[in-house]
């Protein structure tokens, strides 16, 4: 339909009226149960249908010359608690509907670098083909919506701003507009922060967990010990491997070392240890880290009390490790009398 005329558009949005009513709220309980299904705390999912008025009035500002060209008449608005669950928010709904970045706005591209305003992300979507499938949803095959997703921040902000813009009969003095912007950049910090704060709080809280269920210091070695110490350390990024596949190696060599249960393992695995070891290795298996906290303590008596030859070759990140601490000649005279290898 090109050259739009009031009248046509009247008659269309009578026809459709209810169609729109019904998508915006399916919407809603989809969009609500693919968040709860990944995890994603929200404040809430609203929906609306844009007024025959409103549509009037947009289609004449943006000289709209067809309807196909109104991708906005259903908007759905995601309020999260995060800034930094905005971006998994928005890979989530992109995934389960069609997106079409190409009609889609990011406020944030609007502002220049030296400004501070409103910020949201706009999304333009239909169902898909995946999703028109699953149940009876033919009627909003050629569809299209709008998600907006913000923080609860954002959404204040953007609920001041926009109200009060609408409201002011003219431009707002540069004076007042200054300090508006003072306050989005203040909210805009504020909700960064409180991400920052929240990711580190979730480490910490686990952490916390598992140094609150440790094992006796008197208990033996197993790899759920190990596993426990490791996250008390906040050291979960490393490998748990089960007992069965090197850990009687790596036991017996602990026993060699000096080291019978866990609270000598403690000892061992020093924060010391632990400062040099995480910047010189990316990945690791829980028994190699026992291994290397055994080098780092006493290189000399590892290889000659502990060391039974389950290994010949020293990872490139211990290598620096110990070269740190030992010197090069030393490690070198050791990789030289035990015939070992080192990656360079």
């Amino acid at each position: 339909m090109t050259d739009l005329n009031s009248e046509e558009i009247t008659q269309w949005y009578a026809q459709y009226e209810t169609v729109f009513d019904r998508f915006s709220h399916r919407l809603e309980q989809l969009i609500e149960q693919a968040l709860g299904a990944e995890n994603i705390e929200f404040d809430s999912v609203n929906s609306r249908v844009k007024t025959l008025t409103a549509i009037l009035e947009k289609i004449e500002r943006k000289s709209y010359r067809s309807l196909s060209e109104l991708t906005d008449v259903v908007g759905i608005r995601v309020i999260l608690f995060l800034e930094s669950d905005i971006d998994k928010a928005a890979n989530i709904l992109t995934r389960i509907f069609q997106a079409h970045p190409e009609e889609s706005v990011d406020k944030s591209d609007e502002l220049s670098v030296d400004q501070i305003g409103y910020r949201s992300v706009h999304h333009i979507c239909s169902l898909g083909e995946a999703q028109i499938a699953l149940t009876e949803r033919e009627e909003f095959e050629n569809l299209k919506f709008e998600i907006q997703i913000r923080t609860i921040l954002q959404h204040a902000w953007a609920e001041i701003e926009h109200d009060r813009n609408y409201k002011f009969p003219g431009d707002i003095p540069a004076e007042y507009r200054r300090r508006l912007n003072l306050i989005a950049g203040t909210l805009e910090l504020i909700d960064r922060e409180f991400s920052n704060v929240v990711g580190a709080l979730e480490v910490f809280s686990k952490s916390q967990s598992a140094a609150d269920t440790l094992p006796d210091k008197t208990d033996r070695i197993t790899s759920r010990s190990v596993q426990q110490l490791l996250a008390a350390r906040g050291k979960l990024d490393v490998v748990i491997v089960p007992k069965e596949i090197i850990g009687t190696k790596v036991e017996t060599e602990l026993l060699r070392f000096g080291v019978h249960n866990v609270g000598e393992l403690q000892k061992l695995m020093s924060e010391e240890f632990f400062t040099h070891f995480g910047g010189n290795n990316d990945r690791s298996n829980s028994w190699g880290v026992l291994r290397s906290a055994m080098m780092y303590a006493d290189l000399e008596r590892y290889f000659s009390r502990a060391w039974q030859g389950g290994f010949r070759t020293l990872r490139r990140g211990t290598v620096k490790m110990l070269t740190q601490k030992y010197g090069r000649e030393q490690v070198s005279d050791i990789v030289s009398q035990y015939g070992l290898h080192w990656a360079e």
